[in-house]
């Protein structure tokens, strides 16, 4: 770590900057503990600074502190409410730890916010598509890590259970245990208009 970052901080205690920068370089060393403490003095000299709440989030989310990261996650959310990276990791914290009293209308409620902020920042919808305009046989695969143990995984059950239900009873829908631990994920299905879609809304329900 440069010693400036703590060289500065001692030099004027009450820059928060300063407290900020040896915080990071705390971080990126792995000690969580330090650079939390490092933020919270940080905080203490200024507690308008967004990126400050959102770092402190993330200390306390790597440590596995879930309900303590909710807080500054919704602090940088106030300061700035299109914080798009900061409202995510709350998600993350809410629907691993189902905080008490938090209803599943309220989370629900929370994701859709989350998804019209994430809308907003979208430029154009996806129109590039590399397969052909009407395949025979529509193939998906899902790669993720996330297929593994996170809500991801529980979450593409709805899906799959949709695409199982338009494809023929001859589909290859491949959801052992063991690939799911794996993170892997594969279909196989008939054409997306003799499962009763057009190709327009294959693309959009495929998005």
């Amino acid at each position: 770590m440069n010693p400036h970052f703590r060289q500065a901080a001692i030099f004027k205690p009450d820059y928060a900057e300063a407290h900020n920068n040896l915080g990071v370089a705390l971080h990126d060393l792995g000690r969580l503990d330090e650079a939390a403490a490092s933020y919270r003095r940080a905080l203490a000299l200024k507690p308008d600074h967004v990126h400050l709440h959102y770092n402190l989030g993330v200390i306390y989310r790597e440590q596995g502190r879930l309900k303590e990261a909710v807080a500054p996650y919704r602090r940088a959310l106030t300061l700035k409410p299109d914080y798009t990276e900061a409202h995510s990791n709350l998600l993350m914290c809410l629907s691993v730890n189902y905080l008490p009293g938090l209803s599943v209308t309220e989370y629900l409620d929370e994701a859709r916010r989350f998804g019209r902020k994430a809308a907003k920042k979208v430029n154009r919808k996806f129109s590039e598509w590399t397969c052909a305009a009407g395949p025979d046989r529509l193939r998906i695969g899902m790669v993720s890590g996330d297929l593994r143990k996170h809500p991801v995984g529980y979450f593409l059950e709805k899906l799959l259970a949709e695409l199982t239900g338009r494809t023929s009873p001859s589909h290859n829908l491949n959801t052992t245990t063991g690939m799911m631990s794996k993170g892997f994920l594969s279909t196989s299905c008939m054409s997306p208009r003799k499962a009763g879609l057009n190709k327009s809304g294959c693309r959009t329900y495929m998005r």
